[in-house]
């Protein structure tokens, strides 16, 4: 990795792509290899995918039901925060940028160590995770990305 290299994540609360680009003149590359989704980091938790286990149903209103979706993404967000911060150790140079919606990007940054947090030198309050490659491209151009 070169010292100009930026590793990109584009996040959400079910979905977390990950781009690395090595010069700000070469295009976007996305690391496939990387990408998981919510479902997939709850099977490799072992998490429940169901949002109530309990026996009794007929007390879970809608606000628990909200609540234990709410509970699903941060975790979901806390691994994906996780991941950043292994890539972090794994090179001393590299700098990141994330991209997510307001509520996720606040999520990401609350987990993420403080060392990583000095090295996030972009942080996009945008719900870009399922646009296209070259989409994702042009708006991190749009913020010297």
């Amino acid at each position: 990795m070169t010292p100009e290299t930026v590793w990109i994540v584009v996040a959400d609360g079910a979905l977390a792509r990950f781009f690395v680009r090595t010069r700000s003149e070469l295009p976007l590359e996305e690391l496939e290899a990387l990408r998981i989704t919510a479902e997939e980091a709850r099977r490799l938790h072992k998490h429940p995918t169901a949002v109530h286990d309990g026996a009794n149903h007929r007390h879970h209103g809608r606000r628990e039901a909200h609540d234990g979706h709410d509970n699903e993404e941060r975790r979901f967000l806390a691994h994906i925060a996780g991941r950043i911060d292994l890539l972090a150790q794994e090179s001393s140079t590299v700098r990141f940028a994330i991209c997510a919606p307001p509520r996720a990007l606040g999520v990401l940054r609350d987990h993420l160590s403080a060392a990583t947090r000095k090295r996030v030198g972009v942080e996009i309050a945008k719900d870009i995770v399922r646009d296209q490659l070259r989409d994702i491209d042009t708006r991190l151009r749009d913020h010297h990305v």
